[in-house]
């Protein structure tokens, strides 16, 4: 009876127990469940303001789609292109302040030189020009100085560039603002003195030929000769549309798309691409991952990711003056893409390569192993890795061009090859001509723009077309960060045709109240842009609506929207 009495016990305490990890299992599944329907809340909720705000029904069987801002046509001057050459030398300009006129430095122009910009407020250098045509110039500077230095140049009050030198060279040299658009009539051309201590020898302008030149040569192919269908499809849409119109696209700073809900609350439409920043936080990745499989399989758009990867070592931070990580260390000539972590762990103990080169390939095969859920999923990736490495201040660049170049191979060939992600479709944006990579490694070059005056708007022309010139015309040139929205009537009237933009997150759109931030773009100009006919929004892309069809080229602005 006892032992019948102990095996009823025991048997009590087993069921207890298994109920217990029974309801364990419940919880947590649904904790999973929780975490799931939170972002794909998000996404319904999106879907639901698409159809909501881009629908009504016009009797009880009929439904029309229409957008509810009017839309508004690209506005383009009508230019007069006529031949133009002109300069004006330094000393026979109006000069106020302390500048003086100078002649000791050897090789000048004309009489002599204007110097003595020493950083006294009252300094100032007017240049006065007559334009004969509205059109586009070409404005250059010739200067020096023993220092170096850094000096604005304005045409009637708007910057269009800065004259630099580095000190290494004390002759005059010349800076070619290209493509600037002036209209006719007099124009004022100004040097400011930011930093001061240069010596000014004269301004020329002439007229610009190559700025309506469009012979770009972009293949469909993508550099991954196994790429995926839908990553063939995709590059095709973008070759498809380059030049005829700009795709909208938008930097989310979590899965909820606040970011992108503000901006269809303004404008009535939303953008194509949802770009979004990965880190090594695999808990954050997986959110995001998630939030970009959802943009494109529930709203129909396109995904576009980065990558913030902090050291493997020697600080945990993407800025080289914060980790004490030295790519250098790592740059092999061994072939190590495509082989195993125990075999290059087994050559890093033979002392054949370091243990740095051993700490990069694991960090990218960790990425790579999130990454895997969207090709899972058939879903491309517009890829950014390596980002603004010319500017050295990430670890990544600060090593020099070599290093970088190196770790780009490694990087493309671990992640096309030995991980199959045939899903990607490669950003280079180096920023730098030094850092340029092979092409065969890469499918769309692109630039980040942020202006020192964000409320300028502006085309970027001289960026994309210094872009496009470095890259010999074969590459897709996009705006793959930016402050502000361009000014897609200038776009178009400079012909700087970017294949798409990537507003920046947090308060270039939203403000602490979670509202619209005028900040750093206007109202205004966010729904002209948002609205236009020559840009392209998700609505527009689903029904995959060409803007060269619908887009009316006036001379007369529209201001309604």
């Amino acid at each position: 009876m006892k032992d019948a009495k102990e095996k009823y016990l025991v048997f009590l305490v087993i069921l207890f127990a298994a109920a217990a990890i029974i309801v364990t299992c419940i919880m947590f599944n649904a904790s999973l469940d929780d975490d799931k329907q939170t972002i794909e809340e998000s996404s319904q909720s999106l879907q639901t303001d698409i159809s909501e705000k881009h629908t009504t029904g016009t009797d009880t069987d009929t439904q029309e789609t229409e957008i509810i801002y009017q839309n508004v046509p690209v506005v383009i001057p009508d230019i007069d292109t006529q031949n133009f050459n002109y300069t004006v030398e330094a000393e026979d300009t109006a000069i106020y302040g302390s500048l003086y006129c100078g002649n000791t430095r050897p090789d000048y122009s004309g009489t002599g030189y204007v110097t003595g910009f020493d950083g006294e407020k009252g300094n100032r250098i007017l240049f006065y020009f007559y334009i004969p045509s509205l059109q586009h110039y070409d404005i250059t500077v010739r200067y020096a100085s023993d220092m170096k230095t850094s000096n604005s140049v304005t045409a009637d009050g708007k910057k269009i560039g800065t004259i630099e030198t580095d000190g290494s060279y004390t002759g005059f040299k010349e800076t070619t603002f290209e493509g600037v658009f002036l209209d006719e009539g007099y124009v004022e051309i100004e040097v400011v003195q930011d930093d001061g201590n240069f010596d000014l020898d004269y301004i020329e302008i002439n007229n610009n030929e190559y700025v309506y030149e469009n012979d770009s040569d972009v293949m469909k192919k993508l550099s991954n000769e196994n790429a995926s269908a839908e990553a063939h499809s995709l590059m095709s849409y973008l070759v498809d549309m380059y030049g005829k119109g700009i795709i909208t696209g938008q930097y989310v700073s979590s899965p909820a798309n606040t970011e992108i809900k503000v901006l269809n609350e303004l404008t009535g439409r939303y953008p194509v691409i949802r770009f979004a920043a990965l880190s090594d936080d695999s808990t954050v990745n997986e959110e995001q991952i998630k939030a970009s499989e959802n943009w494109v399989s529930s709203m129909g758009g396109v995904t576009g990711l980065m990558w913030y990867w902090n050291a493997p070592s020697g600080g945990d931070s993407i800025y080289a003056e914060e980790t004490s990580f030295d790519l250098s260390r790592a740059v092999t000539d061994k072939d190590i893409a495509l082989r195993d972590i125990d075999e290059l762990e087994k050559m890093c103990s033979e002392g054949k390569i370091s243990e740095e080169c051993v700490q990069l390939v694991k960090d990218i095969d960790e990425i790579s192993a999130q990454l895997k859920y969207l090709k899972k999923a058939k879903i491309p990736v517009l890829w950014r890795p390596l980002h603004e490495a010319g500017g050295e201040w990430y670890w990544w660049g600060s090593a020099g061009s070599d290093a970088y170049k190196w770790l780009w191979e490694l990087l493309y060939k671990r992640q096309t090859v030995y991980h199959d992600l045939n899903n990607l479709i490669w950003l280079w944006n180096g920023q730098s001509k030094n850092y340029v990579i092979d092409e065969n490694l890469y499918d769309i070059a692109s630039v980040d723009v942020y202006e020192g005056d964000e409320a300028d708007y502006g085309s970027h022309f001289q960026q994309y077309k210094w872009l496009y010139m470095l890259t010999e015309k074969k590459k897709l040139v996009a705006l793959s960060e930016c402050g502000t929205v361009p000014d897609i009537n200038e776009i178009f009237r400079d012909n700087a045709m970017f294949s798409f933009f990537g507003l920046w997150y947090g308060n270039y759109v939203v403000d602490e109240n979670g509202d619209y931030s005028e900040e750093y773009t206007s109202a205004e100009a966010m729904k002209k842009m948002y609205n236009s006919d020559g840009a392209i929004t998700l609505d527009e892309y689903i029904k995959g609506e060409k803007p060269s069809e619908s887009i009316v080229i006036e001379t007369q602005a529209t201001e309604e929207y």
